[in-house]
């Protein structure tokens, strides 16, 4: 029974509450032969527990448990938060979270969008190391730490291997004899490793207080993009399996001298190619007098249909009194939202 009371008291340091137990063991086994002495060894033991009990009610309340600092982990050098649950795990879970969610809000304060925060969810959690934990009652208490040095340098060794890949595919295509669509597809796999380099630069920047920038040249990424539009003056589109009414696009294709064909031409030869557009568009009830919709936009290479160049999708709910008329409603936005992605998407050619 006095151990258990001495270990409960020392929960903060089992060591020294063992330390504690085998002392007050020893000396009393020492005395408890009569009736008297064990009296003298309670009153000892009661003494003595009443002389340490501050000290142990100190020690169960850490400093960092409210303050989330600690001096071994300098918000200079570290990014921490201290998180409670009624498991060690959920403690855990929760101080991750904190740390990824106030990074974002960091981000957000210089106009970096929730999206380039939730991908740097990953690289911010690689290092993270739990340095203290302690238990309170029924609420368990883990003050975690990632070091933010090592998250830059992680980002600095992933932009070494994107470079190489960039200058790989680059080749690729200078030597390249594939058809409009098929460079259009290499261009982007390319402008796709330089928006991976950009953040990870932004990311080691911010993490390391310098101003966030891009080394990536920004001559290199307009050139390829010039370059894609050029090929896709040399690309036809089908609007394959049309179902809705695309009079908004027809209109714009009209304005800007576009091609959009009902069927992929019988032979196809020379220098031009060809892209599918195909959409989708999904109702399903959504309760008493409402209807949701889907809207879906892919662009895919003409050549090798599983190849995409372009997808887009959007989303939505509609209401009426009447059922049908909701769903009617909801088969108009979503006609709608098709004629606008489409539209975006061509004016990306242009």
């Amino acid at each position: 029974m006095i151990k258990k009371i001495i270990m409960k008291l020392f929960s903060c340091h089992p060591a020294h509450g063992r330390r504690i137990y085998k002392f007050i063991d020893s000396a009393t086994r020492r005395r408890m032969t009569t009736g008297a002495s064990q009296l003298a060894a309670g009153k000892f033991i009661i003494a003595l527990v009443l002389f340490i009990f501050p000290v142990v009610s100190f020690a169960q309340q850490p400093k960092w448990v409210k303050s989330e600092h600690d001096v071994y982990y300098p918000q200079a050098t570290f990014l921490t938060a201290v998180g409670k649950g009624q498991t060690l795990k959920d403690a855990e879970a929760d101080s991750k979270k904190l740390i990824v969610s106030r990074f974002a809000d960091k981000l957000a304060e210089n106009g970096i969008d929730g999206k380039t925060a939730e991908g740097a969810e990953t690289l911010l959690l690689k290092p993270y190391k739990t340095a203290y934990t302690h238990k309170d009652g029924g609420s368990y208490y883990v003050f975690g730490a990632v070091d933010k040095n090592l998250v830059a340098m992680d980002c600095k060794d992933q932009i070494s291997v994107i470079e190489g890949r960039i200058h790989d595919k680059i080749d690729i295509l200078d030597t390249s004899n594939a058809k409009p669509t098929g460079k259009i597809k290499q261009i982007d796999e390319i402008l796709l490793l330089y928006s991976q380099e950009s953040f990870l630069n932004m990311l080691a920047g911010f993490l390391r207080d310098s101003r966030i920038t891009s080394e990536v040249s920004s001559f290199e990424r307009d050139s390829l993009a010039d370059l894609k539009k050029e090929l896709y003056k040399n690309v036809n589109f089908v609007l394959r399996n049309k179902n809705f009414n695309d009079a908004k696009v027809q209109a714009f294709c009209s304005e800007n001298g576009i091609a959009v064909l009902s069927s992929a031409p019988a032979e196809h030869s020379g220098e031009k190619s060809y892209a599918y557009i195909d959409t989708k568009i999904q109702l399903s009830t959504a309760g008493s007098g409402k209807y949701s919709w889907t809207a879906e936009v892919i662009v895919t290479d003409g050549k090798d249909d599983g190849t995409a160049l372009y997808s887009d999708k959007s989303s939505g709910e509609e209401s009426s009194p009447v059922e049908t008329a909701a769903k009617e409603k909801a088969r108009l936005f979503a006609e709608e939202a098709l004629n606008d992605m489409i539209i975006k998407f061509l004016k990306t050619t242009l």
